[in-house]
């Protein structure tokens, strides 16, 4: 420390001089009971202090400078202590006076000045250096904790003396003493005692410091338990950590949060960089809220890692679905801020698979909100999709959408995965089960776990092979369970179609084919701004091959085919439907797959009136709806037998609608005769001519009708005759309320 203590000998006397006169004019202001005379004076002296500074002082000096302000301080303010102050020397009968005053003093003569004006020129020495920097130096951790947090002398005392009574056993039994209470923490009186000497109009500075909005409570540095004087008051664990030299979380940040130092969890080749970067940028620039939207096995976690550590900063993150009320959300979220500025981190809120508790989803994400806007710190916050509930709630946030894996990451992943789990895979199978199956970061972990404990239980052979079987069930499973892949064996020359309804169908495949070379390549993308994607609805009766045609297209264009299922996709609760259908979009795009809504007219339906709370949150599913598809850039194709009921609004971005006519006689004909394979054993008798021409029935009619008709020959271990077929299709025509004209 370059400051010699302001009684040395060798100190200028015109320095002496100053202070004393700042000195005096703080006892002058205190006699008057003139608080805002003496917050000047005060200030007066911490700017006189600042000036002396020269060179840094080490964070074990600066230890040494806070324990004689405590101690100066305490004894002060047990030497001027009345009765009912509660500060009783020697009641307790376990030590006496002279032993606490003792310690205090140090085993050093007292200076020849009075407690009041010890206390204070401390007060103002240690101000002065929680806030000066010196270049080329580490600021001191008092310094870090003032600046972030804004606080004047007076908080800095206040935050000195209980971190004193946290980690100085002495100074804390000396503070119980004084309050006569051997299990005492500090509370309201001692402090004020302490800092101002005997009661007056100055304690009340230390209670408005201590006030809920003030800087100690908004931000958390301080709790309070209790009212009035008597309040005990506790410095936060992760404050204490950073004035100790040994920054770390505190421990009321609970299960919901978790830091991460600077770059933990970002591997290489696991993110994109350049978004990373954009994502860093928007931060700065926006100063608050920033959201990356995406699903989570995208590395939405990773990603919001690369860009804290683009700005050299680590993470905490608070997991929204962990958090049972508003309550509890806005008290997990204030102690984040905190240690986040606390151990220079970025805060990132994970908004997804809240379970809404006491207060409801739309309660917590308001919580959030509320307390960002109060604090006005920089945060990310993390959605699967950015719903309209979270829209309302952030409204100025820069939204950020995740980018797609793209192969080098998906091999990354891969490749980091199967290393992890020792598994001994060729590098050329790792890269083909990279290329073939486009799963996520959770999936493909998913995946190599499964694969290690069946290595470990039916032996090393073959864990190449079992790799690619176990991604490969694990792509049909789709999105939670909310698609399922469809398999059709089946060619175009299985279809029975008009040449026109044909032609309609190898216009789509052609759009869908060739619309990188139209819109990237021929410009016709700065033309078309959004609703780039490729809609298909195709309409009819039922059986008529919609759905078939629907897998026929995903063959041609060499993608799977995933077929929504709606029973799980839909939701009685507020806004999972748009998460459902969110995951779902995003497991098309994932996947490159087309997309096929079956029987869209119950999600695609229109509109209504709105009557009841019913009928608001259905709309919302639709206008979300609306939006999707507008931002999806793949193949959708929805089949109904309704396309009237299709929402106006829907109607228009369908890019091509296809009817799916009823079969006249001779196409009747020909799809029973395309329902036989080779194997069957067919009588020779066979009228399909006169099939197709009684029974007006559509293709999905005709093959349950053989399927039955073959079912009772092998129960008569007999061929498939005429009379059989004849016997199944009037079955089905009665089942259908029909009745057969001959």
């Amino acid at each position: 420390m370059s400051v010699a203590p302001w009684t040395s000998s060798h100190r200028e006397q015109e320095e002496q001089t100053e202070r004393a006169a700042l000195a005096l004019a703080l006892r002058r202001a205190a006699g008057r009971g003139d608080v805002v005379g003496w917050s000047s004076a005060l200030a007066a002296l911490v700017a006189a202090e600042q000036e002396r500074l020269v060179e840094p002082m080490a964070p074990s000096e600066l230890r040494g400078l806070a324990d004689r302000f405590g101690r100066e301080g305490l004894k002060g303010w047990m030497a001027t202590a009345r009765p009912g102050d509660g500060a009783r020397p020697g009641s307790t009968g376990l030590l006496g006076a002279a032993d606490v005053m003792g310690y205090l003093d140090g085993g050093a003569p007292a200076p020849a000045v009075s407690a009041d004006v010890r206390r204070e020129l401390r007060l103002a020495e240690l101000a002065a250096w929680s806030t000066t920097r010196f270049d080329g130096h580490a600021p001191l951790p008092l310094v870090r904790l003032v600046e972030s947090f804004e606080l004047d002398p007076i908080e800095v005392g206040i935050v000195t003396l209980l971190w004193l009574s946290a980690t100085d056993p002495f100074f804390r039994r000396a503070c119980q003493i004084a309050q006569n209470d051997l299990t005492a923490r500090p509370d309201v009186q001692l402090l004020s005692g302490i800092l101002f000497g005997a009661p007056g109009p100055l304690w009340a500075l230390a209670r408005v410091r201590l006030h809920p909005d003030a800087p100690l409570r908004r931000a958390a540095l301080v709790e309070l338990d209790g009212i009035g004087l008597d309040a005990t008051v506790r410095l936060a664990d992760s404050v204490t950590a950073l004035l100790d030299g040994c920054p770390m979380p505190g421990s009321d940040l609970g299960d919901a949060c978790r830091w991460s130092p600077c770059g933990a969890g970002v591997e290489d080749g696991a993110v994109d960089e350049g978004f990373a970067a954009a994502v860093a940028s928007a931060l700065v620039e926006q100063g608050g809220a920033v959201a990356v939207v995406g699903p989570a096995d995208y590395g939405r976690q990773e990603h919001a890692a690369a860009a804290a550590a683009a700005l050299g900063r680590g993470t905490i993150t608070v997991q929204l679905r962990r958090l049972r009320t508003p309550e509890v959300a806005t008290t997990a979220l204030t102690a984040a801020l905190r240690d986040a500025r606390l151990l220079d981190a970025l805060v990132v809120v994970d908004l997804d698979g809240e379970e809404g508790g006491e207060g409801g989803s739309r309660g917590l994400i308001d919580a959030v909100a509320r307390g960002l806007e109060r604090h006005g710190d920089a945060a990310l916050l993390c959605a699967s999709v950015w719903t309209g509930e979270v829209v309302t709630a952030f409204p100025r946030t820069v939204v950020c959408p995740l980018p797609a894996l793209g192969p080098e990451r998906r091999l990354a992943m891969w490749s980091a995965a199967v290393e992890g789990a020792g598994l001994e895979v060729e590098a050329s199978v790792v890269d083909e089960v990279a290329r073939r199956t486009l799963l996520g970061r959770e999936a493909i972990e998913a995946v190599v776990a499964e694969v290690g404990v069946r290595a470990r239980l039916e032996g090393v052979g073959e864990v190449g092979r079992r790799l690619s079987e176990v991604a490969a069930r694990k792509v049909e499973q789709g999105a939670g369970g909310l698609t399922r892949a469809v398999h059709h064996r089946v060619s175009w020359a299985d279809v029975v179609l008009p040449d026109t309804t044909l032609e309609h169908l190898m216009e789509i495949v052609s759009f869908a084919r060739y619309r990188d070379e139209v819109f990237e390549r021929q410009g016709f993308g700065r033309k078309v701004q959004y609703g780039r994607g490729l809609t298909v609805l195709l309409h009819g009766e039922p059986g008529t091959g919609k759905t078939m045609v629907a897998s026929l297209i995903a063959r041609e264009l060499g993608r799977p085919l995933l077929r929504v299922d709606l029973s799980e996709v839909t939701s009685k609760w507020i806004g999972e439907t748009e998460k459902n259908l969110a995951r779902v979009f995003d497991e098309a795009k994932r996947q490159d797959a087309v997309l096929l809504f079956d029987e869209a007219d119950s999600l695609f339906g229109k509109r209504t009136e709105v009557k009841n709370s019913t009928d608001r949150y259905a709309n919302m599913n639709v206008n979300f709806l609306l939006q999707a598809i507008e931002a999806f850039e793949g193949v959708v194709v929805l089949t109904t037998n309704l396309a009237t009921s299709i929402d106006d609004a829907f109607a228009r971005r369908i890019r091509f609608k296809v009817r799916f006519e009823l079969p006249g006689a001779p196409e009747r004909a020909q799809l029973w005769a395309s329902m036989f394979p080779p194997e069957a054993d067919v009588a020779d008798d066979l009228d399909l001519d006169r099939l197709g021409a009684a029974y007006e029935l559509s293709g999905g009619y005709i093959k349950e009708a053989v399927l039955r008709a073959a079912f009772v020959a092998a129960e008569r271990a007999c061929p498939i005759d005429h009379a059989m077929l004849e016997d199944a299709a009037s079955r089905i025509y009665g089942e259908l309320g029909r009745i057969v004209q001959r």
